[in-house]
């Protein structure tokens, strides 16, 4: 994966704002950026996804997507096919 931008990319609830993050680990910076939020879980892991997997403009840019419970505990990991 040559362009690869993120390792992973992280779906977690935000207990202060009350919404779903987007996060991923950036592979150049070696450092976590803030990639967006939703209200809803599901849109927040659709948005992940694209993140990661996309291919409409390049390669796919992320390695996996980690989904998260309210409570901070994994659920679900989805790697790159």
């Amino acid at each position: 994966m040559e362009e690869q931008i993120w390792n992973d990319i992280e779906v977690t609830w935000n207990r202060q704002y009350r919404y779903w993050e987007i996060t991923g680990d950036n592979v150049k910076q070696d450092s976590w950026e803030w990639l967006g939020h939703s209200d809803l879980k599901k849109h927040a892991v659709e948005d992940a996804m694209i993140y990661a997997f996309d291919t409409a403009c390049g390669p796919a840019r992320g390695k996996r997507v980690l989904i998260y419970t309210q409570k901070g505990n994994l659920a679900k990991t989805i790697e790159a096919a």
